[in-house]
């Protein structure tokens, strides 16, 4: 690591302007500077854009979610983000890793057939991951490649034209991605290197290709042979991100063990006809599918009809019915078969018996990529480092909205969104939101204190009432990958318990240790004094995809009875809420009910 370099200009009080060789890439504002972090003693890279500059400060805030999102993948960590004067203009700022390797465009020639073909994989792998967020790089090119040799890996840096929250089932939105991956293919595996400033990007015959690589798949040739230099509106690449990147992986072997690549055959199509099979098998004999009443009919059974014969209760005694449940195992018939039966408590008290969810048509309030809604809602938290730009609820630059906790903010503290002020003298009946966690921490053994556990970060909702008595639903992950939910009462944790909402295949672990993060869809919808009680109800909500607001039906979510708790009492502040840090979500949308 380079040493700090005294005497140079200091920004933020924090950051000290290292000098740099003639080839150090400015970027095109000219604002890239290598920096030594003082209070870290760390080099980075500072970016940074004034703040009258609108959109290139939207720029810069699109890189750094887009670095957040994709934190782990083979792209720089985020350091920190802020604002700040230097000299006498203000400045929104990001500094980020300063990546020490080998920048791939300078090196072809020291670059052997196999690191070519693991760089092309990773390379793929990174955009198709990045594709499948609804990522688009917008700047893919060969100099922004960086190898680590010693621990053979990409780095890809330079992410300020990146594009956010794009469709992934739209295929032309990343048809330049693909395009400007086709020069990366070409400089990687033909003897030339740098492709032809002009002209096709058609890959030339096996015999000219790079020593050591005797053929390439079908899917590169493809996209190559395709690529526009400036792609027109509509274009479409022959194959994905996600295709090329499974084509590389085979290839990938084929390089390494020296051998010509041969296409593998489509065992995945096989296993999905087999399964059709089966399915059709299943709904045709199975007793619950909806066939097998008109492939087996059944005769009539006469239901017998039990007559309660023990003596009536006494007068002063209430009956009450019972509240039966029907065990999971059983069958419809079964159900059917089982006699309801009429008791006398034993005991005067009555069992607490939760309502059904009521009736939820029009919301008063609603956040989504549609209306327009002015900022009335209050940030806050409690945490010795106070807010930075990128903590609390705010408006993307796709129109949907995003709820945030920074790196910084210790998981003992709480960041909180309250929209009370949007609800006016609005009394508060219930509040949905339908969320994609892009980011939430898990709980971890603590790397710096050995035989302890470092807790998850939470991610949920709260209320309070007028005298100030609060309640909290938060979510967070341990260390076996299991979701909870922790209920607070006044601060104090009453309820926390696993709730299996989310598929396992719909929740993502990613990341590298000990740091793991968790991505899963969920809805949340929290009822305020239904029949005397606040019950709240979960759902796993549907992969980076929006939904209306009317959508949200709590009588199509799982309601989580250890959770309903007597009424706190009326909403006079309501919202999200947030413990540590580095947590990011995605809302769409976010709904408020009441009168």
């Amino acid at each position: 690591m380079k040493e700090n370099i005294s005497g140079s200009p200091i920004f933020a009080d924090r950051y000290r302007f290292q000098p740099v060789s003639a080839d150090w890439d400015v970027g095109r504002s000219g604002f890239t500077h290598l920096v030594f972090d003082m209070k870290k003693e760390r080099l980075g890279v500072i970016k940074r854009a004034e703040l009258k500059s609108l959109n290139a400060v939207e720029g810069l805030k699109n890189e750094v979610a887009a670095l957040l999102d994709l934190k782990g993948q083979g792209v720089p960590e985020v350091y920190d983000t802020g604002e700040a004067e230097y000299g006498s203009k203000a400045y929104f700022y990001m500094v980020i890793e300063y990546i020490e390797g080998m920048r791939v465009e300078k090196n072809l020639d020291s670059l052997p057939a196999v690191e070519r073909a693991e760089i092309l994989t990773q390379f793929f792998d990174l955009l198709a991951k990045t594709h499948k967020m609804g990522i688009v790089n917008g700047d893919v090119d060969l100099k922004h490649l960086f190898w680590r040799r010693d621990k053979k890996q990409l780095i890809v840096i330079d992410w300020g034209n990146a594009k956010l929250d794009v469709d992934p089932k739209k295929k032309t939105e990343f048809a330049y991605d693909l395009a400007r991956s086709a020069e990366i293919v070409y400089s990687l595996v033909t003897r030339k290197g740098h492709p032809p400033a002009t002209g096709s990007l058609a890959l030339p015959a096996n015999s000219a290709l790079f020593p050591g690589i005797t053929s390439v798949p079908d899917e590169f040739r493809n996209l190559c042979k395709w690529a526009p230099r400036t792609p027109a509106d509509g274009a479409q690449s022959p194959h994905t991100s996600q295709e090329l990147f499974e084509a590389s992986k085979d290839w990938l072997q084929a390089v390494r063990s020296a051998k010509p690549y041969k296409k593998r055959s489509n065992w995945g199509m096989r296993f999905l006809l087999a399964a059709v099979i089966v399915a059709v098998i299943y709904w045709g004999i199975s007793p619950n599918s909806p066939l097998y009443p008109i492939l087996f009919p059944q005769t009539p059974t006469a239901i017998p009809v039990v007559t309660d014969t023990s003596p009536p209760p006494p007068t002063e005694t209430e009956t009450i019915p019972t509240v039966e449940t029907v065990s999971p195992t059983a069958t419809s018939e079964e159900a059917t078969l089982t006699p309801t039966l009429t008791e006398t408590p034993t005991s005067t008290p009555e069992p607490v018996i939760t309502p059904n969810p009521l009736g939820y048509v029009s919301p008063i309030l609603v956040f989504d990529n549609v209306g327009s809604v002015d900022n009335c809602w209050l940030n806050g938290t409690n945490s010795p480092v106070g807010l930075t730009n990128v903590d609390g609820f705010g408006r993307r630059s796709d129109g949907n909205w995003r709820f945030g906790v920074s790196k910084d903010q210790p998981t003992s503290s709480h960041l909180q969104t309250d929209f009370s002020s949007c609800l006016a003298d609005k009394r508060i009946s219930a509040l949905a939101l339908n969320v994609w966690v892009a980011r939430l921490e898990l709980e971890r053994n603590s790397p710096d204190q050995p035989g302890t556990v470092d807790p998850g970060k939470e991610f949920g909702v709260f209320f309070e009432d007028s005298s100030g008595a609060r309640r909290e639903y938060t979510l967070w992950v341990d260390r076996s990958n299991s979701i909870h939910l922790r209920v607070r009462n006044g601060g104090e944790i009453v309820s926390d318990d696993v709730v299996l909402v989310v598929n396992e295949g719909i929740l993502k672990i990613e990341g590298s240790y000990p740091r793991l993060y968790a991505k899963f869809p969920i809805q949340i919808f929290l009822e305020i004094d239904n029949q005397g009680l606040d019950i709240i109800y979960l759902r796993q909500g549907p992969v980076q995809e929006s939904i209306r607001a009317e959508n949200m039906d709590p009588s199509q979510m799982l309601r989580m009875d250890k959770a309903v708790l007597p009424a706190l009492g009326t909403a006079q502040k309501i919202g999200l809420i947030g413990y540590g840090g580095d947590t990011q979500t995605v809302i769409w949308p976010l709904a408020f009910y009441g009168e």
